[in-house]
C-alpha cells in the first residue's frame, strides 16, 4: 500500500515537472516565432528599399515617377518596428 501512494506522488510530481518544463519550451518557442517573423518583415521591407533606390538611380536617367515616396513609407515601416522592439525594452528596464 505505502509503494503505490509513493509511486502515484513520483508519477503526479513527474507530470508537473513535465507540464512545466512543456509550458516553458511553448513559450520560449512563441517568442521565437514572433521574433522570426519580426525579422523576416525588417529584411523584407530592407529587400523592398534597395530595390526602390535601384530603381531611383535608373529613374534619375529617364523620365518618369520617381519612386522616393515608396521608400519613405518603407522607412516608417522600419522605424515602426524598431519603435515595437525597444517598447518593451524599455518597460522591462523600468
Amino acid at each position: 500500500m505505502d509503494s503505490m501512494i509513493v509511486a502515484a506522488v513520483v508519477n503526479a510530481s513527474a507530470s508537473v515537472v513535465l507540464a512545466v518544463i512543456t509550458a516553458f519550451y511553448a513559450h520560449s518557442t512563441a517568442k521565437m516565432l514572433d521574433q522570426m517573423r519580426k525579422q523576416s518583415r525588417v529584411q523584407s521591407i530592407a529587400a523592398e528599399i534597395s530595390a526602390n533606390a535601384v530603381l531611383t538611380t535608373v529613374s534619375l536617367n529617364m523620365p518618369g515617377e520617381l519612386p522616393f515616396e515608396k521608400i519613405r513609407e518603407l522607412l516608417k515601416q522600419l522605424a515602426v518596428i524598431q519603435q515595437q522592439e525597444e517598447s518593451p525594452k524599455r518597460a522591462s528596464a523600468s
